[in-house]
């Protein structure tokens, strides 16, 4: 089996791995976001293996799965509206993965790197939500609250418990290839 083979059977587990599990809500949002049993750990652990480039690859096409599976339509019909929430909630949200590799690049310390791997995607899925909230959804947020502000504790509500069950996952799962020489 060539390298190129190998990376892109890992690649397809890992999206298959994260679809199933993004299957398995433990808690769901009335308008969007969930809090699942760490969909995400499995490309983030593909990708802090394989780099940026296969990251962002396995997180774009993990983006188009949750976009044909689970399209919330914006309240505004318009075009900007669509392309907005198509971006900046699916394709621009989980093709950051690939960020995570960076912590390998630029730090020795192995659980340092797992910790920033981890953080890394989800402040920019957090950051792509909230942005995303303040153009879009902010017909349906209450108005003495300012829409910033909304936005983020919306989104923040269901992202961290997401980031914390993820980032256990990926802790104990890279822990585990590092002490078996998998990495």
């Amino acid at each position: 089996m060539t390298y190129k083979s190998k990376v892109l059977a890992e690649c397809s587990m890992s999206i298959a791995l994260a679809a199933v599990l993004s299957f398995i809500p433990l808690f769901k949002f009335p308008s969007g976001g969930s809090v699942t049993l760490a969909c995400t750990a499995p490309l983030i652990i593909f990708s802090f293996k394989r780099g940026f480039k296969w990251g962002a690859i396995s997180g774009f096409i993990y983006s188009l799965f949750q976009l044909l599976s689970g399209f919330h339509f914006p309240p505004s019909k318009t075009i900007f509206s669509f392309i907005c929430v198509i971006f900046l909630d699916y394709v621009f949200s989980y093709s950051c993965i690939g960020l995570c590799s960076s912590a390998r690049l630029y730090f020795k310390n192995k659980y340092f790197q797992i910790a920033l791997a981890v953080t890394i995607p989800f402040i920019v899925r957090l950051i792509c939500s909230t942005v995303s909230g303040v153009i879009v959804w902010k017909d349906y947020f209450p108005q003495d609250v300012p829409v910033v502000v909304y936005s983020f504790i919306y989104n923040f509500s269901y992202l961290f418990p997401e980031f914390l069950i993820t980032a256990l996952v990926c802790f104990f799962v890279i822990k585990h290839l590092y002490k078996n020489n998998l990495y």
